[in-house]
């Protein structure tokens, strides 16, 4: 999918990376080049995961919940 260059956007392009990566597989290089991401399966440990999950869920609830209070349900940008 192409978008739309932002209007002070002038000469910007993003280059397709080539080599055989150390760490990455060729399609997760490409699926990064073509989308912007790509999974890499076993990056994260599942305790690593329960960590970070245990610290930002707390953030979110409390996020949402202040969200909830205000006018339509958002705040500016939100």
């Amino acid at each position: 999918m192409t978008y739309p260059l932002h209007k002070l956007n002038k000469d910007f392009s993003w280059p397709d990376h080539e080599g055989s990566g150390v760490f990455l597989s060729p399609d997760q290089i490409a699926a990064f080049d073509r989308d912007g991401f790509f999974v890499f399966p076993g990056a994260f440990s599942k305790s690593e995961l329960a960590t970070v999950t245990s610290k930002i869920d707390p953030l979110e609830v409390a996020a949402e919940a202040y969200l909830r209070t205000r006018e339509n349900g958002q705040l500016f940008i939100s």
